[in-house]
């Protein structure tokens, strides 16, 4: 009586096109595996990239609200150091003394720009800016966070301040003064000019001039840094579909 083997008996021997067919299926399952966790991984990523989409956004809506506070801030100040110095330029300016002492709040201010940068910083600390796979979107965010640390590193007024302080201590008198302390942000306290302060007084117009210069340079640096946020809050919304959110 003949006897017939079955496939799955173990002296059973394969033929090449079974050992094929088991290894197309294997290779099969363990690709759509990969692909799965592609996807899966992909669309983790793509909903992490939106979350930080919407932070990054309220973000830069902040720089926007402070940029626009410290450009009509700056302003105002070019506008009263300009007035300062056409007082000082009179040849009644002596007769001045409270107008003048007024002005000197201008002088002083050196409004630093906050940096609403948490939500920058946990991307790169995490590493999730490479979610952002928009290089347009990339490099304006590197970007603009980039240019405003430069603004505030190089915005440091503090060193002009001391030569200042030197050529006030030779404009006006402070001796009679009822203030047991003279400020630098404010010497309305000082009762009289000091005589023979002509080459003080010249300094200290250079000096004003200097500083009025350098907030002009600002006003136009904040007015960029603003163009700057106002597009990325623009792209993101775009790219992330934010708009109806």
């Amino acid at each position: 009586m003949e006897v017939h083997k079955h496939p799955h008996h173990v002296t059973h021997k394969k033929k090449w096109g079974e050992y094929l067919l088991e290894f197309f299926m294997l290779f099969l399952a363990v690709f759509l595996g990969f692909v799965a966790e592609n996807v899966r991984e992909h669309y983790a990523e793509k909903n992490k990239a939106k979350e930080f989409a919407k932070t990054l956004v309220n973000d830069l809506k902040k720089d926007t609200t402070e940029f626009s506070a410290a450009i009509a801030r700056k302003e105002i100040c070019v506008y009263g150091i300009d007035t300062l110095i056409r007082f000082l330029r009179r040849e009644d300016y002596q007769s001045r003394l409270k107008e003048v002492t007024k002005l000197f709040q201008y002088i002083r201010n050196n409004y630093y720009v906050t940096r609403h940068d948490a939500t920058e910083q946990q991307m790169i600390s995490s590493g999730s800016l490479r979610y952002f796979n928009n290089p347009e979107l990339y490099n304006g965010i590197t970007g603009y966070y980039g240019e405003v640390r430069t603004y505030n590193e190089n915005n440091n007024l503090y060193y002009l301040r001391v030569p200042i302080i030197d050529q006030l201590a030779e404009i006006f008198d402070f001796k009679n003064s009822t203030d047991t302390t003279v400020h630098f942000h404010d010497v309305t306290d000082a009762n009289k000019w000091l005589p023979n302060n002509s080459l003080a007084l010249n300094r200290f117009i250079i000096y004003s001039s200097l500083i009025q210069t350098i907030y002009g340079g600002q006003v136009k640096n904040l007015s960029a840094m603003k163009q700057h946020s106002i597009a990325l809050i623009n792209l993101i919304n775009k790219e992330y579909h934010l708009q109806n959110e």
